[in-house]
């Protein structure tokens, strides 16, 4: 199945830090391209796109992973495809901090209270993502920086196919309202100057679903 102007996917994004994974869940609509993409090559773009800006975001002993895309079909989610493309070591120096600790990215639509709102908890930050000292610990400049780049192409990006430079799709970030099933438009974010805490992160409990 090719990919369509308009078209809704919910991409997960599954990052590890063995034993357990870390996934992330967005949302894009296809608002442009330039040619239909098979459903791989939609799959392995948006894998190695976001490739580069998670792993500066994690430590050299957490694994980018890869993804999972569902298309959005009257109403439910169908699985399409799963791509382990640019799957990598992270970048971050330093000693990987709490698995439970994450970096925080808060997003906005149109719609006033928390309806219009979502969030990213991002795994895997070191401690040379860390300022510690007077007060509570939390994301230095740098880290916040890298926030800011994943943030801005969670929001709005242009993905292009692994094999043929011109060919490219537009995504835009939406936030879907699980009790109607409509979207809304990502219009802003926000990187969070303080760590967040995500406990299905840590190696407590159950460990997260292997998707490939």
């Amino acid at each position: 199945m090719a990919t369509l102007i308009g078209d809704v996917y919910q991409v997960k994004f599954f990052l590890k830090l063995a034993p357990q994974f870390g996934i992330n869940i967005r949302h894009f609509q296809i608002t442009a391209q330039t040619a239909p993409f098979t459903e791989t090559d939609f799959a392995n773009a948006i894998s190695k796109h976001f490739a580069s800006r998670y792993k500066p975001l994690m430590g050299m002993i957490s694994t980018y992973f890869g993804i999972s895309t569902q298309k959005g079909v009257a109403g439910s989610w169908v699985p399409q495809a799963v791509s382990s493309h640019s799957r990598g070591l992270g970048l971050a120096a330093g000693e990987t901090l709490p698995a439970q600790a994450t970096g925080l990215i808060t997003l906005r639509d149109g719609m006033p209270g928390r309806a219009g709102r979502g969030r990213i908890y991002v795994p895997f930050p070191t401690e040379d993502h860390n300022v510690s000292g007077v007060g509570l610990p939390s994301p230095n400049v740098a880290y916040v920086g890298l926030l800011n780049n994943l943030g801005l192409q969670m929001t709005t990006s242009v993905i292009q196919h692994v094999d043929v430079p011109a060919h490219t799709a537009q995504l835009e970030g939406q936030i879907w309202h699980r009790g109607t099933g409509f979207f809304t438009e990502i219009l802003e974010f926000t990187s969070q100057v303080k760590w967040a805490t995500q406990k299905r992160r840590g190696s407590y409990g159950r460990t997260n679903q292997d998707p490939f």
